[in-house]
């Protein structure tokens, strides 16, 4: 069985409508285990919520949980997605 590492680009483009996104949801479905990083993970909450507000941060933590069902034995909380940007975010220099 063979699986697929999915990185923050292929998300964005599955959770935006993308053109490219319906060949990704094809080769997702057509695979084994769907894998992601979970400094992927953290990128496309930011990624997301940087676009459309806290409704993006929802959207990445149920992503979270999609991607987590391919074998994880809990999906990751809300805290435990977003925790790690916001900490990054309040290293960051003020905008």
């Amino acid at each position: 069985m063979s699986g697929l590492v999915v990185d923050t680009s292929a998300a964005v483009a599955i959770l935006t409508g993308e053109e490219a996104g319906g060949a990704l949801i094809d080769a997702l479905d057509r695979t084994g285990p769907r894998l992601m990083s979970a400094g992927a993970l953290v990128e496309l909450g930011i990624v997301l919520e940087a676009r459309f507000g806290p409704v993006g941060m929802a959207v990445a933590v149920e992503w979270a949980w999609v991607m987590s069902i391919a074998g994880a034995e809990e999906p990751p909380s809300e805290e435990e997605v977003q925790a790690p940007a916001r900490a990054m975010d309040a290293k960051m220099p003020a905008r």
